[in-house]
């Protein structure tokens, strides 16, 4: 018989793949063309972003996860990053990806490129394109994002907000028309 605790204690009992397959199956684009605000120029809309979550301040979790800490010691929970690729408009998940606190949004985004396809237009802000070139750096990820919709198909865009000192090196790796937002 199912009581109010079932759904709560299914995951521990049946382990994290079940709930991977259901998102698995669940997770995708769901706009039409005549849904405001999911289309721009004939371009699905959709966004990255990053976040942390405190999960409960357990050993094993601490050790897992880890999290902010400063001079007085760790802080009071330990954080999970999360990182998801979302259909604006509809807030439809594409694609999740989460690790410990420490991991970079950047190593994440390479995690979750499958979910990048033609005819997007793919938002994210300034954390993004990283300083330096690093296999997991924001430019090696635009190269591999290109490369990755459709054989570089014309039609993936990213608009990436970068710092102003950073505009002309994005705009001279931005080959498939991709904007530049400088701020």
């Amino acid at each position: 018989m199912a009581w109010s605790g079932s759904i709560t204690k299914t995951p521990a009992r049946l382990g994290v793949e079940p709930l991977r397959l259901l998102f698995a199956r669940v997770a995708g684009p769901i706009a039409s063309e005549a849904m405001p605000g999911c289309f721009w120029r004939g371009l699905r809309l959709t966004a990255i972003d990053g976040s942390t979550l405190d999960v409960p301040n357990s050993p094993a979790n601490r050790a897992v996860f880890d999290g902010p800490s400063n001079d007085a010691g760790p802080g009071a929970f330990p954080q999970v990053r999360l990182l998801v690729h979302a259909e604006c408009g509809t807030k439809a998940l594409l694609n999740a990806d989460f690790d410990g606190y420490r991991s970079a949004e950047t190593v994440l985004t390479g995690r979750i490129l499958a979910s990048f396809g033609p005819g997007m237009l793919i938002l994210a802000d300034r954390n993004f394109p990283a300083p330096t070139e690093t296999p997991t750096s924001g430019n090696t990820l635009i190269k591999r994002h290109c490369a990755v919709g459709a054989g570089g198909d014309p039609r993936l865009r990213l608009g990436w907000r970068v710092q102003g000192r950073r505009a002309g090196e994005m705009r001279s790796q931005s080959r498939l028309g991709n904007r530049v937002v400088a701020k």
